[in-house]
């Protein structure tokens, strides 16, 4: 019996005017961001490594942040040592490709979070991390002073993005020309909130 082979499938659309989701992506996304609120760090995790896996393979560009995201719910859930070597590699990844501000704000972001957790001790291993990678990124970061910072007074951001749910902070979202905020997760330009 003689099949024809199946088309390719397309490319994924995009969305907004930084990435990538599509249904399935979007799905796994927003209950990575519930898990990660409510704090079912555990499921966050497996979500969030899923997420980051399966855009590693296919070369997206948002890979390095949802590793990020998954060492941090790792950690926070106590797997310590497999949440940092995510976070290593996800920091890694935005350095490699040469997304240095995201680099360095994903950061002091899991810097302060683990220090608002309690957990100092991890925040620190961040820390040595960053200043044996880039030593020059290891001032504090001053969110107000930069231009995005500046740029996130003009806009008022909804709580959560409302697309994938995740939450939405100034300091984490991605800024465009236009002074527009865009979700660092999964790239849909934010309405005013």
């Amino acid at each position: 019996m003689f099949r024809r082979p199946r088309p390719p499938r397309p490319p994924f659309p995009p969305v907004g005017l930084f990435g990538f989701l599509n249904p399935m992506f979007q799905k796994i996304l927003g209950e990575a961001n519930q898990a990660f609120e409510t704090g079912d760090y555990t499921n966050a995790a497996e979500r969030y490594t899923r997420l980051a896996e399966r855009a590693i393979i296919r070369g997206r560009s948002r890979a390095g942040n949802w590793m990020i995201k998954a060492g941090q719910a790792n950690v926070l859930a106590g797997q310590t040592e497999p949440g940092l070597q995510q976070i290593f590699k996800g920091l890694g990844m935005l350095r490699n490709e040469g997304r240095l501000r995201d680099f360095r704000r994903y950061s002091w972001r899991t810097i302060d979070l683990f220090n608002s957790h309690g957990l100092q001790k991890e925040a620190g291993k961040v820390m040595e991390w960053m200043q044996g990678v880039s030593p020059e990124m290891t001032i504090p970061m001053n969110d107000h002073v930069n231009y995005e910072g500046q740029a996130s007074f003009h806009q008022k951001l909804p709580s959560k993005c409302p697309s994938c749910g995740a939450p939405v902070h100034p300091e984490t979202v991605d800024w465009v020309e236009n002074g527009q905020a865009a979700c660092a997760y999964c790239g849909i330009l934010l309405p005013e909130g």
